[in-house]
């Protein structure tokens, strides 16, 4: 985990994304229901760069939410390098920051 937030880590792993992979995580994403809340729209994200990608997440679902999503899409996308990574990165940030707010069981 090089940045110091959790929106860097967010937008350090959609970086990882080659163009192909971006589309399909967009796709996915706009398939993947986040707890109680719909997906966001394909419409919302198609035309998106990884920035502005990071931010639309984190407005609709906030940090902790959006790197959730992100874990799940990467999984599912049978991405498992990336996947552990960011697994990774997020216990470190639960240890660190003593985020309680993570849903996911690690």
């Amino acid at each position: 985990m090089t940045g110091n937030s959790l929106t860097d880590l967010l937008l350090e792993n959609l970086k990882e994304l080659d163009d192909d992979q971006l589309k399909e995580f967009k796709w996915k994403l706009s398939h993947t229901k986040y707890k109680e809340l719909k997906p966001l729209s394909r419409g919302q994200v198609k035309h998106l760069d990884r920035t502005d990608l990071a931010d639309t997440m984190i407005s609709s679902y906030m940090e902790v939410g959006a790197l959730e999503v992100t874990l799940e899409i990467l999984k599912n996308m049978t991405l498992n390098d990336l996947a552990g990574r960011l697994k990774e990165d997020l216990q470190k940030c639960n240890h660190i920051f003593n985020l309680s707010c993570f849903s996911y069981k690690f």
